[in-house]
């Protein structure tokens, strides 16, 4: 795991541009505040909207996973990541 993060060539991303990895996460925690905003009052009535803010927070855990593991690490290119993200 250490030969990953500084050895192996490329690096991953937060090691050679933190700054777009950490403006990421920053765009990451955002999207997850609003998210949480809106539910915080209280979940709306009906099975349908339940059922898509539950979507939305499933697949924001997905892409974050995504933007974490294979954009970051792996050195994913970002055109295939965004694919990823919306076939998702």
């Amino acid at each position: 795991m250490i030969a990953v993060w500084k050895q192996l060539e490329p690096l991953p991303r937060v090691i050679e541009t933190p700054a777009v990895i950490l403006g990421g996460m920053v765009a990451f925690g955002l999207a997850y505040a609003l998210l949480y905003r809106s539910v915080a009052a209280a979940w709306p009535v009906g099975i349908h909207p339940r059922a898509w803010r539950l979507a939305l927070v499933i697949w924001l855990a997905t892409v974050f996973s995504e933007f974490i593991g294979s954009l970051n690490v792996l050195r994913q290119p970002l055109p295939l990541s965004v694919v990823a993200w919306v076939g998702r």
